[in-house]
């Protein structure tokens, strides 16, 4: 009695198409796009290429390792996602239709409390290096504005014959259009050593 059924070949792929398949892999597609492609299996397309390292590498290891660079792919995705939003939130509209660098610039700054700078400038498509230049010249200025501040707040210590605390010098200065408040008024005074000379309370 004859044995019926159907016998399935194998299919043999000469050395050439191994190697170009390989050499796409190589390039930086995954395996899994290469066999959809190609319509090559996973697993064979592993074995091959554990085969050309002369590794003997578990097939089972080898997709785990391309499953685990899937997920950090679609996290990078997720937080690239994230910034983008933020970043709208913050400014008002998308950075890139804002043209306004210096606005990016500030919501770098920002989120920089929750990533990392460089992926920050990577996403919102800034140069690293002008974002730092910027951010000294910021420094500078701050630092101008403190000195400036430092300088009125004595001006008007001295002109009141070192009566004013730090309540009357910060009015004194509002009425004259600058913005500062008792608190900063009194850290620039400490800083000064300015301490207002108290009232004698007379004696019964």
């Amino acid at each position: 009695m004859e044995k019926t059924g159907i016998n399935k070949k194998r299919r043999k792929y000469d050395e050439s198409f191994k190697m170009e398949l390989l050499k796409m892999v190589k390039s930086g597609r995954s395996v899994a796009e290469v066999s959809r492609t190609m319509g090559i299996g996973e697993n064979l397309l592993y074995k091959w290429r554990s085969e050309e390292n002369g590794q003997e590498k578990p097939v089972e290891l080898e997709i785990n390792t391309e499953i685990e660079h899937l997920r950090k792919q679609l996290k990078q995705a997720e937080i690239e996602r994230d910034i983008l939003k933020k970043s709208d939130r913050r400014s008002g509209l998308s950075y890139f239709r804002s043209g306004n660098v210096t606005k990016t610039y500030e919501i770098v700054l920002e989120l920089s409390l929750s990533y990392q700078v460089r992926l920050l400038c990577t996403i919102l498509e800034i140069s690293f290096s002008s974002f730092y230049a910027w951010k000294r010249a910021e420094s500078h200025i701050l630092s101008q504005t403190k000195a400036a501040l430092s300088k009125k707040v004595k001006e008007v210590f001295e002109e009141h014959l070192n009566r004013y605390g730090a309540v009357r010098i910060s009015k004194e200065l509002q009425s004259q259009g600058i913005k500062i408040g008792r608190h900063q008024t009194q850290t620039l005074m400490k800083k000064q050593s300015l301490v207002a000379i108290q009232r004698q309370r007379p004696t019964v």
